[in-house]
């Protein structure tokens, strides 16, 4: 996106479906840029591990509509949109007995749409 001078005001970053690590790397070369450049950066991903390290604040969009907004601490850590809390119940995490606890809380949150 530019401004009235032609200058560079906002660079998009879409971060789909890589690996974490590339994506990680990718995004961390792209938050580099951004702050280089003195511009403001804009991370889409469905990826809220990489989402939280990167942004000032968060939005999450369903179905076209925004649905919840706010730092990470406030969306990440309160997630009041249904849709927000199934993206956290989806992540995945390394212990077994947790990964259990979060894929039974994801079945619960989907059966309840």
């Amino acid at each position: 996106m530019t401004g009235p001078g032609g200058e560079i005001r906002c660079i998009v970053f879409n971060f789909d479906t890589q690996p974490f690590g590339a994506k990680a790397e990718g995004a961390n070369a792209a938050k580099a840029l951004a702050v280089r450049r003195a511009v403001a950066a804009l991370f889409i991903s469905h990826d809220l591990a990489v989402v939280d390290i990167l942004a000032d604040r968060i939005a999450v969009l369903y179905r076209g509509e925004l649905v919840e907004e706010g730092t990470g601490a406030e969306v990440l850590g309160a997630p009041k949109h249904p849709y927000t809390k199934r993206l956290l119940a989806s992540l995945p995490v390394q212990k077994p007995a947790k990964q259990a606890l979060r894929r039974e809380e994801l079945r619960m949150l989907r059966a309840r749409d």
